[in-house]
């Protein structure tokens, strides 16, 4: 039998414990401060944090690797987001192509206007949506904000989902006592 990780559940529950409930009042005040950084900064210095701090600090090092994973989670919607964005809009020039060009001269020579005005509404409707998915990551990064904000007055900062994995992946660390 394993001595630690989830084999042993009596180390498994005393480093939870030690992690979760570990209140970030009695940290020193720079083990907030990085902490904090590591939201405020972005995805690769909140990965620089947590490897220069991972076998010193249990509270920097859980914050900074789920500061990593929730920005990781916003890269990953902000890259979405762009490729969404991009292909929707290459149909659009290909379908307005189309229309203006190739529809309009062989059906109705005479009605170009009605497809450049809807070419131009589709377009007003894409620019929107772009606008609507910026408003979306700048909100996501104003959760960032907040967390900092928490853990610089002294509360401790927990993603619903993103704190369970990240306790789980240092808890893996096998160079942890």
């Amino acid at each position: 039998m394993r001595i630690g990780g989830r084999s042993n559940p009596r180390f498994y529950a005393e480093c939870y414990k030690h992690m979760s409930q570990k209140p970030i009042q009695n940290n020193p005040a720079n083990e907030r401060t990085l902490a904090g950084l590591a939201y405020l900064l972005g995805l690769i210095p909140a990965l620089i944090i947590w490897v220069l701090n991972k076998d010193d600090s249990p509270s920097v090092s859980f914050h900074a690797l789920q500061a990593a994973l929730y920005d990781g989670f916003v890269v990953i919607t902000a890259i979405l987001l762009l490729m969404l964005y991009y292909l929707t809009l290459s149909v659009l020039m290909v379908g307005a192509w189309l229309g203006t060009n190739i529809i309009a001269d062989v059906l109705a020579p005479e009605t170009p206007l009605v497809y450049m005005l809807l070419t131009i509404l589709l377009m007003a409707l894409i620019s929107s949506g772009m606008g609507l998915g910026a408003v979306l990551i700048l909100s996501l990064n104003l959760i960032d904000l907040f967390a900092a904000t928490c853990l610089f007055t002294g509360q401790n900062w927990r993603y619903p989902v993103l704190a369970n994995w990240a306790e789980e992946l240092i808890l893996r660390n096998p160079d942890r006592p």
